[in-house]
């Protein structure tokens, strides 16, 4: 025990006689001090006006009337409890069962008080009748128990067993140390060795004790094992508990800190403690090292009014907290959840793209889920990266997941984890899924349209609750995610048709925002166009003509298909580039007027910007041609229609038909086939049909 320069506390005893409190005195002492003083006053000698001690003690309860208008401010006052050896309780346990015996003390309380002990540590087996100086008659006996009194023992008593001073109860001492605030390890040792050599006054507090030291040793234990350092102190400032990383940093034995005041072993928290000002996650130096500290000081309600009871301080080693984020960064950065794409990466001008950036920006500053809208190919994912980096969860990991990607069984598993031994196959001890590696960050759902009515019903659960159960377990994860979902296809509509569920549309799309097409901000192009070269490394510019054939190009693969364009002609241009440099598709049909099949391509010429067109696209002439094709009162099925326009240009997809399919509809120019039955065209169709084929000769042929 590490000594501290303040004053040490007082214990005074308080004693009818100078004998007794002398004899107190002595046994007290190699208990208390060095940790505080111990004084006597005799009621013999004369008390003095005032007590000055913190804690005084008295050997009989009628004293503390007498002390109690001399006690200093803040004083306590206790009566003393004593015991006997354990040398002497066996002599007293050895006396013949029923004999007579006189309890002989200094006065009636004491006696008494004698008598008391003895039934209380077990003498049942004897005849006890307290005696003292004075009382008459004598009642007669056989044998005298004294504890240390043999003078006032009348002398017609034939046998005196002396039994020695009563010894001051460990229970007395534990009550000292505890007002003083000077309960550690080292003095417990010292009750504990008190203990051991007398009769306690009652066996539950040996019990208690015992308990109270297992306790001990398995929080110093369970603290040594947690990687932080952890100094815990008393309402005065002085450490109670300190574990092995703290006593490890300061360079001293754990045995000379305990007790010591904290500000005396750690100047650098001394304004901390002098303004009982609580820290969290403050960067300051520490035993010459840079922590980050934290401090919490513990409230104590006494008599109403909440004072501050001590508080434990813990830190860690800054140096080790970003090695830390750093193996945590590498980890999410080779597991690919992390977000690559910023607003910056997102280029245009048109109005409805910046409208588009101008409502996700907003939105990124809020926890609201957002439902991104759009043809495929028009930036919805770059988007979701660019909102992820810009939210309040960017240090969060971002993960993505094509919902049309993967079967719904493997999706499922995939979204959502197992247990260990969840199915055939399963990883073993089980693996997180998505929704849990997303903690803490973002989760994209691409394509989420795709998502079966089953998973739609678990994704809206775990939406709603921010819980998550793995398959084939019943514990719940707590998660906390935003999502984030996308989709090429209205899901507004696919609600109306009863295809997606309306609870979970309402939960997704907290904020819409359309990504719109390329065909519908051209303006962007030559942008775009610059940007993709600038990523290749190209300095080269575009000449007017093959510029003038981007512009007129409708972009059904939007800006992922001009992308793939410039790093076609990136690869293949020798020099500058020329139409010659473009794909197959661009090149001829700008070049012959005719597709990759040869069928002739209706140009600016053969499809003349009249009225009467609607300002269809080049795909949605060529859908109605077709239709128009298999004869009046005829329809086409979706599979059949993608093979023939496919046959005719390879870039219209089952999903750009579908599409211009679902446009068409709306403009009343076709009527949508049920089941089996495919699409034939309205007779409003029909008369447009008409007209494309007297602009286009040849195009209705067979029709």
């Amino acid at each position: 025990m590490v000594k501290s320069s303040e004053p040490q506390p007082q214990v005074c005893v308080v004693a009818l006689n100078r004998r007794t409190g002398q004899e107190i005195v002595r046994q007290l002492k190699p208990l208390l001090e060095p940790f505080a003083r111990v004084l006597c006053c005799t009621v013999e000698d004369t008390l003095p006006p005032r007590l000055e001690a913190k804690v005084v003690l008295t050997t009989l309860h009628s004293l503390v009337s007498v002390v109690s208008d001399r006690l200093a401010p803040g004083s306590t006052v206790m009566v003393i409890r004593r015991t006997l050896t354990r040398e002497t309780w066996e002599k007293v346990v050895s006396l013949p069962a029923g004999i007579r015996c006189l309890v002989v003390n200094d006065c009636r309380e004491t006696a008494e008080e004698t008598v008391s002990l003895l039934h209380e540590l077990g003498a049942r087996h004897l005849d006890l009748i307290p005696y003292w100086p004075g009382m008459w008659p004598v009642p007669p006996a056989e044998l005298a128990i004294t504890p240390g009194e043999a003078a006032h023992v009348p002398p017609e008593i034939p046998c005196v067993l002396d039994i020695g001073p009563r010894v001051v109860d460990a229970s007395t001492v534990a009550d000292v140390l505890g007002c003083l605030g000077l309960i550690d390890a080292e003095l417990h040792k010292r009750i504990s060795s008190h203990m051991q050599q007398t009769m306690s006054h009652g066996q539950g507090l040996r019990l208690a004790l015992g308990w109270l030291a297992e306790e001990r040793r398995r929080t110093e234990a369970a603290l040594d094992m947690v990687q932080v350092a952890v100094v815990a102190y008393d309402s005065q400032g002085r450490i109670v508990s300190i574990n092995r990383v703290a006593q490890e940093g300061l360079g001293l034995p754990r045995a000379g800190l305990l007790g010591q005041y904290l500000w005396e072993v750690i100047p650098d928290l001394r304004p901390f403690l002098a303004s009982k000002r609580c820290a969290h996650e403050e960067v300051v130096r520490v035993a010459g090292k840079h922590v980050v500290l934290n401090h919490q000081t513990v409230a104590e309600d006494a008599a109403g009014t909440s004072a501050p009871a001590g508080g434990v301080f813990t830190w860690r080693d800054a140096s080790a907290i970003q090695a830390l984020e750093q193996k945590v960064r590498r980890q999410l950065a080779f597991s690919g959840f992390r977000a690559r794409y910023s607003f910056s990466d997102l280029i245009g001008e048109a109005p409805a793209f910046r409208e588009a950036l101008a409502r996700a920006r907003k939105a990124a500053q809020t926890e609201a889920p957002i439902l991104i809208e759009g043809e495929t190919g028009t930036g919805k994912e770059l988007l979701a990266h660019a909102v992820h980096l810009a939210s309040p969860r960017s240090r969060g990991p971002f993960v993505a997941v094509n919902c049309a990607a993967l079967p719904e069984t493997l999706l499922e598993s995939e979204l959502f984890g197992y247990e260990d031994g969840a199915f055939t196959g399963a990883r073993r001890g089980g693996k997180p899924g998505l929704v849990e590696l997303a903690h803490r960050g973002t989760l994209f759902l691409d394509e989420v349209s795709d998502l079966s009515p089953s998973l739609q019903a678990r994704l809206l659960r775990v939406l709603q609750e921010k819980e998550v159960v793995r398959l084939g377990g019943t514990r719940l994860i707590s998660v906390d995610i935003r999502c984030i979902a996308a989709s090429s296809q209205p899901v507004s509509r696919l609600v109306a048709a009863g295809k997606f569920r309306a609870d979970l549309y309402y939960r997704l799309a907290a904020v819409r925002i359309t990504m719109p097409p390329l065909r519908e901000r051209k303006e962007d192009i030559p942008l775009l166009v610059r940007h993709f070269l600038q990523q290749a490394g190209d300095t080269r510019e575009l000449s007017p003509q093959v510029q003038d054939i981007l512009m007129k190009h409708d972009w059904p693969g939007n800006v992922r298909e001009l992308k793939n364009v410039v790093e076609y002609m990136c690869t293949m241009a020798e020099g500058a580039f020329t139409p010659r440099d473009l794909p197959a598709d661009l090149g001829q049909q700008a070049s012959a007027g005719v597709d990759p099949a040869g069928h002739p391509v209706p140009t600016a010429q053969g499809f003349p910007d009249a009225d009467w067109l609607l300002g269809l696209t080049r795909e949605d002439q060529l859908l109605i041609s077709e239709l128009a094709g298999v004869g009046r009162g005829r329809s086409l099925g979706r599979q059949a229609l993608t093979a023939r326009l496919t046959a005719r240009d390879p870039r219209l997809t089952e999903h750009v038909i579908r599409t211009r399919l679902r446009v068409l509809a709306e403009f009343g120019l076709i009527e949508p086939g049920r089941g089996r039955r495919g699409a034939r065209l309205t007779p409003a169709g029909w008369a447009l049909a008409a007209k494309i084929g007297a602009a286009t000769p040849g195009v209705l042929a067979g029709s």
